[in-house]
């Protein structure tokens, strides 16, 4: 038997309960009825009756990616970087920075060649997708830890040195 919507509505709580539903299960069916409400006019009027199985694991897969995707943009970070063109300058300013990790915003103010650099390199929080790809996967990366320098990494604009200062997780 497929999931049956009502002409006038979703099913609700106990009439779930008389399909035989167990009840760790109809609290998830009333929150997914309660999303699936803007949808279900047009429904109805496009599909009368049961639902095939087919038309359920679309329209909850959707639901599940637009909720995950929400959910997503909210993870942000906050960074500071150092950018330069030279491999060599790269390895040159962290060799230093190893020695002197608290002098990363005046290392960044005198040789990162990016926009940030008069704010010793501080680019703020920003979330997935903000940065170039290479840029993100560390930032992201569950092993990055806060306060400590990055291994230099290479993007399309130069090398980097990143110093994630706060990892919020929402």
């Amino acid at each position: 038997m497929g999931l049956r919507f009502k002409k006038d509505g979703p099913l609700t709580n106990q009439e779930a309960m008389m399909l035989g539903f167990k009840d760790a299960v109809a609290p998830i069916i009333e929150q997914l009825a309660i999303l699936l409400a803007p949808l279900h006019n047009f429904l109805c009027q496009k599909i009368y009756g049961d639902f095939n199985g087919y038309s359920v694991v679309i329209i909850v897969s959707q639901i599940i990616y637009f909720l995950y995707h929400k959910n997503a943009s909210k993870k942000k970070v906050t960074a500071s970087h150092i950018l330069v063109r030279e491999e060599s300058k790269i390895k040159e300013i962290q060799d230093s920075l190893e020695k002197e990790p608290h002098r990363f915003a005046d290392v960044a103010k005198r040789h990162s060649v990016c926009d940030s650099a008069s704010k010793g390199g501080a680019l703020g929080s920003f979330s997935r997708g903000k940065m170039v790809k290479e840029f993100d996967a560390y930032c992201f990366d569950s092993a990055t830890k806060e306060n400590v320098l990055s291994p230099i990494i290479k993007t399309e604009f130069g090398y980097h040195l990143i110093l994630v200062t706060k990892k919020a997780i929402a």
